[in-house]
């Protein structure tokens, strides 16, 4: 799970170093914001589908 979490932060760190060049604050946070759920969400999912005991 720890992997999971440390992967989507990368994720969103990522997406918001990319936004900053052109966005806005609020474009900025949105996007990492987005992108942080959606990979911890996905993580979470193959995480669940591999270990179904856990």
């Amino acid at each position: 799970m720890a992997i999971v979490a440390l992967s989507a932060v990368v994720v969103a760190l990522v997406a918001v170093v990319v936004m900053a060049v052109n966005g806005g604050p609020l474009a900025i946070l949105g996007a990492g914001g987005t992108s942080l759920a959606a990979s911890f969400t996905v993580g979470m999912g193959v995480l669940q589908h591999l270990k179904p005991g856990s």
